[in-house]
């Protein structure tokens, strides 16, 4: 599909609007550094305008990039974690101008006012079936968007931690949270029911508000998972976070308000235990290895009681926060016994999206990669390139049984990118014995031949070959035409 002039404009109005701010120049500082006009340079930045090439080069310089940097539609730095909202259906399709908006109101939106933005994206929840276009995308684009623009770090939830646990007379256990929510919150805890019901068995949890709220516990978690749920639960009520699903999973009537309130719930819970259990050197072995060794990061990440889905997203946290690292991803996998349908069910990227991170539904998900060819290659760490690119990534693979959702799996996979300023934070980066393969993103789009642990045939590979021959024949028979 071709790139629509809109998106143009949009790509352009986030750069300028970016660079500007990092710059701190106002719009009249700009407009005479530039020699542009301010009503210009503001309808460059709402996507009203698009500008000449030559007005594009004198912005460039007086943004201090090139002009190369400025006209390509790559997001980088600050930016690269929009990618996924802009690229999503919704944004793609439904008519924003109903509502009085343009694209880049919405980004500027989200970005710089989410409660805002969840009003707005509640009324767009309505009108979306009027259109044929399938919300949850956008939902989780938006979400995954608002977590990687601030790396997982909320000085707001993370004060909070501190404070609940300052409140608490005795450690953080699951007795002490069912103590604390049935007395500060007249709570009504049941544990037998939910592992007793087919229809049921594979939540986490039902919430039932009230006076007296019901919480029924699905007796089947571990102690680390009916720990982490105790304080997500304890999260709501903390935070003040009123709407909620009563399952804690996603479903098709969820507010954008009631998604978002479960991701902070989330991360108040993975930062309360992470205070509990951590000190800020826990993870100091592990950036202190000179060899990759898997052993060391798993016996650190199982030190925490936490999922692994939880603990791999805060190492990832301390690693951009304490260490610097710049270019990490974070995909979380749920896999079947039989190795069938593989899906993703989270996918975070802090500074650049990876190569191959595309999510085509119903798709093929890279089995190098996602190493679900027998129940050997589910732990460990080794090297990956994506297909046709020269980058290169040091990626960690882990495993969880779910307790609830019988024969399925937790992958969870921790890439980060070999690059100069990393190699310097962490030796291990530079360990070159690790096996090293190429990798995509899905069977269906990959041309690598021969490969062994293809799932499915490259019919979209192969439908682009096609295209490409087709349009080389008329290339050639246009040629000769014009030569005859």
């Amino acid at each position: 599909m071709g790139i629509s002039k809109e998106y143009l404009h949009l790509v352009l109005s986030l750069k300028v609007s970016w660079l500007r701010q990092q710059g701190e120049y106002s719009l009249a500082e700009l407009s005479k550094k530039s020699g542009l006009s301010q009503s210009y340079l503001n309808d460059i930045e709402r996507g009203r305008k698009y500008p000449s090439p030559g007005k594009i080069l004198e912005l460039a310089e007086a943004l201090n990039v090139s002009y190369d940097e400025l006209i390509s539609l790559k997001l980088s730095g600050k930016l690269a974690p929009l990618s996924a909202l802009l690229n999503s259906s919704v944004m793609q399709e439904i008519p924003f101008e109903i509502f009085g908006f343009t694209r880049s109101d919405l980004i500027n939106l989200m970005t710089g006012s989410p409660e805002k933005f969840a009003t707005f994206t509640d009324s767009v929840m309505k009108v979306t079936q009027k259109y044929g276009v399938e919300i949850d995308e956008f939902i989780e684009a938006a979400i995954r968007s608002y977590k990687e623009l601030h790396y997982l770090s909320f000085p707001d939830i993370d004060q909070k931690a501190t404070d609940f646990l300052k409140g608490i007379t005795a450690d953080l256990t699951i007795s002490t949270l069912e103590s604390w929510l049935s007395s500060e919150h007249r709570y009504q805890i049941h544990k037998q029911q939910l592992d007793k019901d087919t229809e049921l068995s594979e939540l986490p949890y039902i919430y039932f508000a009230g006076a007296k709220p019901r919480l029924y516990l699905n007796n089947k978690l571990s102690a680390t998972e009916m720990l982490f749920t105790l304080c997500q639960i304890a999260g709501y009520e903390y935070l003040g976070l009123q709407e909620r699903m009563a399952s804690g999973e996603f479903s098709d009537q969820a507010t954008f308000d009631q998604i978002r309130n479960r991701e902070r719930s989330f991360l108040f819970a993975m930062n309360l235990i992470a205070k509990a259990y951590t000190d800020e050197n826990h993870f100091q072995p592990f950036a202190e290895m000179t060899k990759c060794n898997f052993p060391t990061l798993e016996k650190l990440l199982n030190s925490i009681p936490m999922p692994i889905k939880a603990s791999v997203p805060f190492l990832m946290r301390i690693l951009h926060s304490k260490y610097g690292v710049q270019n990490m991803f974070y995909q979380h996998y749920e896999v079947p016994r039989e190795r069938s349908e593989i899906s993703l069910r989270e996918e975070l990227h802090f500074g650049e999206s990876l190569p191959f991170s595309e999510n085509i539904p119903n798709a093929h998900h890279c089995r190098r990669l996602t190493g679900v060819i027998s129940d050997t290659d589910s732990n460990g760490v080794f090297r990956t390139s994506p297909l046709h690119s020269d980058e290169s990534y040091v990626v960690w693979r882990f495993s969880e049984r779910s307790s609830v959702k019988n024969g399925i799996e937790d992958r969870i996979l921790l890439g980060i990118k070999d690059e100069l300023s990393t190699r310097k934070k962490l030796a291990f980066i530079s360990d070159y014995s690790l096996s090293n393969f190429e990798s995509h993103n899905h069977c269906e789009s990959c041309p690598i031949a021969n490969c062994e642990q293809r799932a499915a045939d490259p019919t979209i590979h192969k439908k682009s070959v096609k295209r490409e021959r087709m349009r080389k024949a008329i290339e050639n028979l246009f040629s000769k035409n014009q030569n005859a």
